[in-house]
């Protein structure tokens, strides 16, 4: 199928950071608080047991997991908002939770292959990033199982990946300055870092959902042509 210039035009990426975050603004409350509730246990462990090598790994697998989870929940959000449909944190997680099995497998094999690849030499880790990254939203939407969801963000990333990466990275980026920064004026509480630095987490962790969720939804539409009026959650 061909690709119209103006939706190739459209999936760039000022366009879908710009979109991201108008979405993310008009209900704050919904993404924000669905972040809040994935980050709490792993921020937990982290400030209970902030010395412990094997406390961090753990936190950050489990908040990998977690966060892919909510994900669920913030797929559902991006598309009523994009269909002009009001939304609740109660409607998010009803539809995150319908699939919550799906979702923690999606969850659990992505999570343990993307840190396996981080651990060899980190590339491999950001290639499988980049691969997977809208399998979160093939589980919930298409209602696959857990492998097929990867295979299906696989099919869909392909020959967009570097946008997508580019997007991930200018994310990541973001989030190591700030908490850079968080670091050099609050060096004297670690307490104070860990607060802040949990907030700029939520945010951005929320902002990066919400981002993906909208790749997903341009790919569908420039790769098959599929409408938001054609896709339900019924």
């Amino acid at each position: 199928m061909q690709t119209p210039n103006n939706q190739q035009q459209d999936f760039s990426i000022v366009s879908i950071l710009e979109r991201s975050f108008k979405i993310l603004m008009k209900n704050p409350l919904v993404f924000l608080g669905l972040t809040l509730i994935a980050i709490i246990p792993s921020f937990l462990i982290t400030l209970l047991w902030s010395t412990s090598i094997g406390a961090s790994y753990f936190a950050s697998v489990l908040q990998t997991i977690l966060i892919l989870m909510a994900g669920g929940g913030i797929v559902y959000g991006v598309y009523q908002i994009l269909r002009g449909q009001p939304t609740s944190i109660g409607e998010t997680l009803t539809h995150g939770l319908a699939r919550l099995l799906p979702l923690f497998l999606v969850a659990l094999l992505a999570g343990l292959g993307i840190g396996i690849g981080l651990l060899l030499l980190v590339v491999p880790g950001v290639i499988l990033g980049c691969i997977w990254a809208v399998c979160v939203p093939a589980c919930v939407i298409e209602k696959l199982n857990p492998i097929e969801s990867l295979k299906r963000s696989m099919e869909l990333t392909s020959g967009y990946r570097v946008t997508i990466f580019i997007l991930i990275l200018i994310v990541s980026l973001a989030s190591f300055l700030i908490l850079l920064l968080l670091g050099l004026l609050f060096f004297f509480s670690p307490f104070l870092v860990a607060i802040f630095g949990a907030c700029v987490a939520i945010i951005l962790n929320a902002y990066q959902y919400v981002m993906l969720s909208i790749v997903y939804f341009d790919l569908r539409k420039m790769k098959e042509g599929v409408t938001l009026d054609r896709i339900t959650f019924d």
